[in-house]
This record gives structure tokens, sequence and C-alpha cells, in this order.
């Protein structure tokens, strides 16, 4: 399909995320940067562009970006975005501390046995496949408890139990 339409938005996203999961990460982020380039106002352009630009561990021009379009970061997903974007930042500076913290700020201590998704309308699968191709560390399995959380695949007790973390007191919450 691009040989037939070289610009054809869904397949240019398509191709992005599949380089993506082939851990080619310099071409997706390059494809990234056409998209929004060809409309700088598509707001599906600029979250992906920054999470690109996370994966190729370009934290400055990512945050860049959450600085000029910050209303776009703020109501996104109720914010929740911002909380997987700081999440990558964490990583790639080994933050295992504020890892933990992120995770802490994020669980339902009210149930500690459920599972659902953390961040409507935002699909976690490309900071997966990132993640699975990195070195293994703790940093790394931290964060892909974290993950694996808010995409409701682990309960949040499970993902206190991963990180090594006790229930706070109620007055800690």
């Amino acid at each position: 399909a691009l040989e037939l339409s070289g610009n054809d938005h869904q397949c240019l996203v398509l191709k992005a995320r599949i380089l993506c999961r082939l851990n080619q990460l310099s071409d997706s982020l390059e494809i990234f940067k056409l998209i929004y380039d060809q409309n700088p106002r598509d707001e599906t352009a600029i979250l992906n562009l920054t999470e690109s630009f996370y994966f190729n561990g370009i934290i400055a021009e990512a945050k860049k970006l959450e600085e000029q379009y910050a209303p776009l970061f703020q109501t996104r997903s109720q914010g929740k975005l911002l909380d997987f974007f700081k999440l990558m930042e964490f990583y790639l500076s080994n933050n295992n501390e504020k890892l933990k913290e992120i995770a802490k700020k994020t669980l339902n201590f009210d149930n500690l046995n459920e599972t659902k998704k953390y961040i409507e309308n935002w699909d976690l699968t490309e900071s997966l496949f990132f993640l699975s191709k990195q070195n293994d560390t703790e940093t790394k399995k931290i964060t892909q408890n974290i993950i694996w959380y808010w995409n409701g695949n682990i309960r949040g007790a499970d993902l206190l139990k991963k990180l090594g973390l006790e229930v706070p007191k109620t007055s800690e919450i």
C-alpha cells in the first residue's frame, strides 16, 4: 500500500508501529516525524512522536512536545498519559525509586484485586515490545510490571508483591 501511496497516513502509522515492534526504533522515529510534519495539529501524531522520542532515548525532544502541547497532555486520558511518559523517563534514567513512586501513585488501594486499564484510549503494546528488546535489569522488571498492571494484565496486589512494596497505612494514601 505504501508503494501505491507513500504518504498514506494509516499505512505510515502502521509501518512505524511495526518498525518499533521490530526494534528498528530510529526508522520508526523518522516515520513518526514525517507524520507529524504532515499535520502538526494531529493529536495522535503528537503523542506517537513523543512516545517514539522516549523509545529512542531523546528525552529533551519529548519534553519539548509535552511543553508545547501541554493542554493535550494534561487532558488526554485525564492526564494519565503523562504518568506513562514519566515512567519512560525514569526507566531511561534507571531511577527505580521514582518508578516505584509512580506505581504507588497509580495503584487502586481500595481494590488491590482489580485488573483494569489505567490509561484509556492508549495502547501500551509498543512499550512492551520496546522493553522486551532491552537488557534485563531490575529497572526493566519494575517498568514491565507497572505496564502490565496499567494494561490490566496483573492485579494491584501482584504489582505490590513483585515490586517488594507494602500496602501503605491509610494516612499515607
